[in-house]
């Protein structure tokens, strides 16, 4: 079935005023994804350092806290930036929800790079650098898709729930 919305929407879509310079939608993401990074950086290191040294990662319950963390902190985040969306007149909220989420892969791309940089660049050869890269480039994809995703469901649960609060008289 079609998703229903509490209002109606005019078909004519409103003039955006125009928006400060913070509320631009790539330093958003950039910063949405800083912040739910800074949060899971310390896990990330532990479970990076044990691909690149063949050992096995066995703190499953330490890891479904930080990722619960994750979750939480980039649905959170989502919301306060479509409220700010919202209260200066900006409609466009879905792509700048899903990118603030998604802004935590690179990061986590970014942070893996520097990591193999820091620590094993010089003890590996190129296919092991190349097997590295690629499971990261995944992994980190698949991170933006689920924060992305989590931040998205987030702001349209906190929209339909707001809209159906107003009175129409």
């Amino acid at each position: 079935p079609p998703p229903s919305f509490p209002t109606r929407t005019n078909q004519i879509p409103r003039e955006i005023p125009p928006q400060a310079w913070y509320m631009h939608g790539g330093l958003t993401a950039v910063v949405g994804g800083a912040l739910p990074f800074a949060a899971v950086t310390v896990e990330l290191s532990v479970i990076l350092s044990s691909i690149w040294q063949h050992r096995f990662y066995y703190m499953f319950g330490c890891l479904l806290i930080v990722l619960l963390l994750l979750l939480l902190s980039t649905a959170l985040l989502a919301l306060v930036l479509t409220y700010l969306l919202l209260s200066a007149e900006d409609w466009r909220w879905w792509w700048r929800a899903f990118w603030t989420g998604a802004g935590v892969g690179p990061w986590v791309l970014a942070y893996g790079g520097w990591l193999y940089y820091q620590r094993a660049h010089t003890h590996t050869s190129l296919l092991d650098a190349a097997v590295f890269f690629g499971y990261l480039a995944l992994s980190s994809y698949a991170v933006a898709l689920m924060t992305g995703a989590v931040a998205l469901l987030a702001s349209l649960a906190f929209v339909r729930l707001i809209y159906a609060q107003v009175k129409i008289e």
